[in-house]
């Protein structure tokens, strides 16, 4: 199973000025159960954590009967806990979902793209071929005219 580097934008529905990036790994085909890691970053601005760089080993399945929707809890339960739902979007390899963190209480929005482009990483393609497209991870552009 691969995983790729999905990141973006989290915001609290209840602190609008509680914000800022996150990325996590999640499996291109959707399996049953994965594990992963949340890394949060909060704004400077921020009225909570200000700054700070926060990471969350968590552990995600695939919603039953779907091929586009996951789950995902942290490992821990002490400290900050998330539950996370994410939903494939309308844009090939974006995804878009909410959380809800248990300590302290607070739920909100996230919206994520997957930063990679290789269509030959993303099927896993064996071949080199499949990865030298001009968005793949072997292109070169000294080969173009």
């Amino acid at each position: 199973m691969s995983l790729f580097k999905f990141s973006g934008v989290w915001q609290s529905d209840r602190s609008p000025n509680i914000k800022g990036q996150l990325s996590i790994d999640l499996p291109v085909m959707l399996t049953d159960v994965f594990d992963t890691e949340l890394v949060l970053t909060y704004e400077h601005n921020s009225s909570f954590r200000p700054g700070d760089t926060l990471s969350f080993p968590m552990s995600g399945n695939s919603l039953k009967g779907s091929d586009s929707e996951y789950v995902l809890c942290t490992k821990s339960r002490s400290g900050q806990q998330f539950a996370i739902s994410l939903y494939e979007g309308d844009i090939v390899w974006e995804w878009r979902g909410t959380y809800i963190c248990f300590n302290p209480a607070d739920v909100g929005n996230i919206s994520i793209k997957c930063e990679t482009t290789c269509w030959g990483c993303i099927e896993d393609q064996a071949n080199q071929l499949a990865h030298m497209n001009p968005d793949g991870c072997l292109f070169d552009d000294r080969s173009l005219p």
